[in-house]
């Protein structure tokens, strides 16, 4: 269960990640968002809310200066980024 966990959030992060750096302009985890857990508990048969953690991570790179203001490149909209 904690692989499956570790693997669904990881990947929502990761997406969250690629749109922080400007290599995507959409991300998608396909295998998450299919869940029941609360904020400060799990349900049913789910231990993480991976969107949740997603949207932190954006608001976190916000609110620290990893997203930067972004640039036009062939009229689409980027968002830089100064992770590594």
């Amino acid at each position: 269960m904690w692989d499956y966990t570790t693997s669904v959030v990881g990947a929502s992060i990761q997406a969250a990640d690629l749109l922080c750096r400007g290599e995507a302009d959409v991300a998608i985890n396909w295998g998450g968002g299919r869940h029941h857990a609360r904020k400060a508990e799990a349900a049913g048969y789910c231990y993480s809310n991976d969107c949740v953690i997603a949207i932190l991570y954006l608001q976190a790179s916000h609110r620290h200066g990893r997203a930067r203001e972004g640039r036009r490149e062939g009229g689409v909209q980027r968002n830089r980024s100064s992770l590594p």
